[in-house]
C-alpha cells in the first residue's frame, strides 16, 4: 500500500484532501463541551418503608440488598443509608463496566429478593448522571408570584413534551409553608405560649401509622391520617376548648400565611421576581433543539 502512493502521488492527496473534507463536514455535529465533566456512573435504589424506624430499614432491607448486589459485575462500591421509613442505596460501577449491562444485573438481583418486608414498597431503580444541562430559560414578568409559578409550571410541562428532554429543573423556587403569625399581646390575653400554638398543631396534624391487622387471607396495614391540606384547614385547629363547649381555633388569634421557606433562594432578573428553568438532555442524546421549539 505504501509503495503504491509512493508511485501514485496525486492519488494519496485526493485521499488526504477527502478526509479533510469529510472531517470539516462532520465538525459542526459532533459533541463537544468547553469543560469536559466526568461523572461517576451509579445506579440509585430506593426503597419506601412506612412506619419503620432507621435501624428496622438498616436491618431489613440495606443488608439485604448489601448482600445480594456484593457479587454484581464490574460494582466497584456500594453504599445504603438508612432514614425512618426509607432506605436509599447508590452503587457505583468501575470504569471498565457497560452502564445497560451493569443495570440489568442489579434489577435482576433485587427482583429475586423474597425476604423483603411485606410493607416495604417497590423499589425505584434509576440510572444517575444521566443528562447534561442543555440551556436555562429566565421567566419574569411584572405579575403576582403566585401566576409566575403556574406559568412556570405551564412551560415545564412543555419543555417536557420536546424529544431528548430528560429532566427540567426550575430554579428560584423553595418548599412552600405555612406560617402562623400570632400577636404576643394576643398570646397574653389568653394565657398562651408560642410552644402552646405548636403543640396544637402537632397534636391534630398528623400522619403515622398505628399498626397491622392480621386476618387469614390478607395483612392490612393501619395508618391515622389527620392532616389539613388547606390553609383555612389548619386555621379551624383547636387551641383551648372549655368544658362549657367554647373553643379557641388558631385563626381566632392569628393570621396564616402561605409562603416559601428560604427566601434566599429567591432569583431577580431584570428587577423582577424570576423562575429559572433548567433543561437537561439525555447524554445519549447527540442534539436538541429547545429554544426554536418552544
Amino acid at each position: 500500500m505504501i509503495s503504491w502512493f509512493a508511485g501514485h502521488p496525486t492519488a494519496s492527496n485526493l485521499l488526504l484532501v477527502l478526509l479533510l473534507a469529510i472531517g470539516a463536514l462532520s465538525a459542526p455535529t459532533l459533541t463537544r463541551e468547553t469543560f469536559p465533566e466526568y461523572r461517576v456512573p451509579e445506579v440509585s435504589i430506593t426503597i419506601e418503608y412506612r412506619g419503620a424506624a432507621a435501624a428496622d430499614v438498616e436491618e431489613a432491607i440495606c443488608q439485604r440488598l448489601g448482600n445480594v448486589l456484593i457479587g454484581v459485575d464490574f460494582m466497584s462500591e456500594f453504599s445504603c443509608t438508612a432514614r425512618d421509613s426509607l432506605a436509599s442505596a447508590t452503587a457505583t460501577m468501575s470504569p471498565d463496566g457497560d452502564m445497560g449491562r451493569f443495570l440489568d444485573d442489579i434489577r435482576t438481583e433485587i427482583e429475586a429478593i423474597s425476604d423483603l418486608p411485606a410493607q416495604a414498597e417497590d423499589p425505584v431503580i434509576r440510572e444517575l448522571h444521566r443528562s447534561d444541562l442543555v440551556v436555562a430559560v429566565a421567566v419574569s414578568g411584572d405579575m403576582p408570584f403566585t401566576h409566575l409559578e403556574t406559568l412556570g409550571d405551564d412551560l415545564k410541562d412543555r419543555l417536557l413534551a420536546l424529544p431528548g428532554v430528560a429532566d427540567v429543573v426550575t430554579q428560584g423556587l423553595s418548599q412552600r409553608q405555612w406560617q402562623i403569625e400570632v400577636s404576643l399581646d394576643l398570646l397574653r390575653q389568653y394565657g398562651l405560649g408560642v410552644e402552646d400554638i405548636a403543640q396544637a398543631v402537632r397534636r391534630q396534624n398528623v400522619d403515622m401509622p398505628v399498626g397491622t391487622l392480621e386476618t387469614p387471607d390478607v395483612d392490612v396495614q393501619l395508618r391515622f391520617t389527620s392532616q389539613s391540606r388547606r390553609l383555612n384547614e389548619l386555621g379551624e385547629l383547636v387551641v383551648i376548648a372549655a368544658r362549657a363547649g367554647g373553643e379557641l381555633r388558631i385563626r381566632d388569634i392569628a393570621t396564616l400565611v402561605e409562603a416559601h421557606e428560604h427566601d434566599e433562594q429567591q432569583v431577580w432578573f431584570n428587577g423582577d421576581r424570576a423562575l429559572i428553568l433548567e433543561v437537561y438532555k439525555s447524554r445519549r442524546d447527540d442534539a436538541l433543539d429547545v429554544i426554536s421549539s418552544v
